[in-house]
């Protein structure tokens, strides 16, 4: 019987595709899948064992910090002998504004009075100024300072009560109700100014300082104003004077308040600037413009150390202020804080002072 035309072609085809299946590497059909399967389950496999050693990694990792948080280490570096030998050094750390206010009144003296510190500025007190007048400061705008020149003497620095101190180093409490003085150079506002007048020397100004014999409040701005008077004569060029004072702050509990902020090498006093003005009756007629030079002081002061300044007092009486140059009065920190805080805060006043006339 012979074959169709389409048997044969059909014959033809399917040997064609044995042909073809015999050159491929391996076995069609479901041979090929178990061979793809296997492949597969040995990559899922090693990425497993990677993903479970990382994880081991990690919890290893987190277990040790945790151990360390705990001071595992530590004891077990001292049960075994190996913790580093205890020194004499002072390792006191700097202050800083973590814990600065924190104040234990539980450690008080039977009948003292606390030494608090606190933070007074004009940033926290949401005010730029004390206001002691009817007068309205908030209307001055603030002037610029003259430059001057760095070869001549032309700034003038004074305490007019140079007898005004401040507490000792350490001091949390004050028993005998009275105000810090001394008669001890070193451990008063006349050291501070030292610290002024050498901050503004490092910066190009040339300062002097003025002394003023005075031992209390008698007629201190009396004497202060003839030293000062004599003073212009001597050196001509002055510009500026600046008196500085430190605060009396008690609340009223009676305690000490010791304005403080943190600094870059420890606590410094917070200072303000005080603005005299002609509302006692005392003639003073260009005041305002002695308030704006201010102004601008304090402006600076604060762009430089935003903690550091209080608000501006506004004060009833002209604080020599009406002499014929311009005459800044500071109070560098107050009864209750330490010398070397109101160095700190001199010293910075210093800077900022000589980059605003240079």
């Amino acid at each position: 019987m012979k074959e169709s035309g389409a048997s044969r072609i059909r014959d033809s085809v399917l040997l064609s595709e044995v042909m073809m299946n015999r050159n491929l590497p391996v076995p069609v059909g479901e041979t090929m899948s178990p061979y793809i399967k296997r492949r597969k389950r040995r990559e899922m496999r090693s990425l497993t064992r990677f993903l479970a050693l990382f994880l081991a990694v990690v919890l290893l990792a987190a277990l040790v910090f945790c151990l360390g948080k705990l001071g595992v280490f530590s004891f077990l570096g001292g049960w075994f002998g190996t913790s580093e030998e205890t020194t004499t050094e002072d390792t006191t750390p700097v202050e800083t504004t973590t814990g600065l206010y924190d104040f234990d009144y539980g450690k008080l003296s039977e009948d003292a009075f606390a030494i608090v510190p606190c933070d007074l500025s004009a940033r926290v007190a949401g005010v730029l100024f004390d206001n002691r007048t009817d007068y309205v400061p908030e209307a001055i705008v603030p002037r610029a300072l003259s430059t001057v020149a760095g070869d001549k003497v032309t700034v003038l620095v004074i305490n007019t009560h140079p007898y005004e101190a401040y507490s000792e180093e350490a001091s949390y409490e004050y028993v005998d109700g009275s105000y810090v003085n001394s008669e001890d150079r070193e451990k008063t506002v006349a050291a501070v100014a030292d610290a002024f007048i050498a901050s503004l020397a490092k910066n190009g100004v040339k300062a002097v300082y003025v002394e003023v014999a005075t031992t209390s409040g008698r007629n201190s701005y009396t004497a202060a104003y003839e030293a000062l008077t004599n003073a212009l004569e001597e050196y001509p060029d002055v510009m500026y004077i600046v008196d500085i004072h430190r605060d009396i702050l008690i609340d009223e509990d009676g305690n000490m308040l010791r304005p403080v902020t943190n600094g870059a090498d420890g606590a410094m006093a917070q200072m303000r600037l005080v603005v005299g003005t002609d509302a006692d009756g005392a003639a003073y007629e260009d005041w305002e413009s002695g308030a704006a030079a201010s102004f601008f002081l304090a402006e600076r002061m604060t762009a430089a150390y935003p903690s550091l300044m209080m608000p501006t007092e506004i004060s009833t009486s002209r604080l020599n202020q009406h002499l014929p140059v311009t005459v800044f009065t500071a109070e560098i920190g107050a009864c209750g804080n330490r010398l070397d805080e109101a160095i700190r805060t001199a010293e910075a006043f210093g800077t900022v002072f000589a980059a605003a006339i240079k």
